[in-house]
């Protein structure tokens, strides 16, 4: 019976050792992921920047809708989805999908020119969403958001 017990015990220890590794591997792909969104997040930014006119209202002077990447992602309190909306576009707004496709969320954009989204996550739960661009009754880009507990 002591045996029993404490092969049971090398068992648990081993696991344990198995689950802090997992932790810490998953700590660290979850910080990569947050600074490579925010790299990639910077980067267009600092592409926006660079196009810009110089009138403060325009993120290109291309004036083509642009949707960027929700920051911070994943996110687990509010996240916010930065957006271009030129002058000449109809209506706008960004839908926010469920990973069925089921439109959990609607935010009309009324204002043109640079705008965000605020979302906070007691509006959701947790997971992976797709949000989209619509200007105009046409898709303009889609991104994925993780919300996490």
């Amino acid at each position: 019976m002591l045996e029993a017990i404490k092969d049971q015990q090398n068992v648990i220890e081993q696991q344990t050792a198995q689950l802090n590794d997992l932790e810490a591997r998953l700590n660290n792909t979850e910080f990569r992921l947050d600074n490579c969104c925010t790299t990639i997040s910077d980067g267009l930014k600092s592409e926006q920047m660079q196009n810009n006119t110089g009138t403060g209202s325009e993120i290109n002077n291309n004036q083509k809708p642009v949707l960027s990447q929700n920051t911070p992602n994943p996110f687990n309190k509010k996240t916010t989805i930065r957006y271009f909306v030129p002058e000449n576009t109809g209506q706008s707004s960004i839908l926010v999908f469920d990973m069925q496709g089921k439109l959990v969320k609607t935010y009309p954009i009324s204002a043109k020119g640079n705008g965000n989204v605020e979302i906070n996550a007691n509006e959701l739960q947790p997971g992976m969403y797709m949000y989209s661009l619509i200007t105009g009754g046409k898709e303009i880009d889609t991104k994925r958001m993780i919300l996490t507990e």
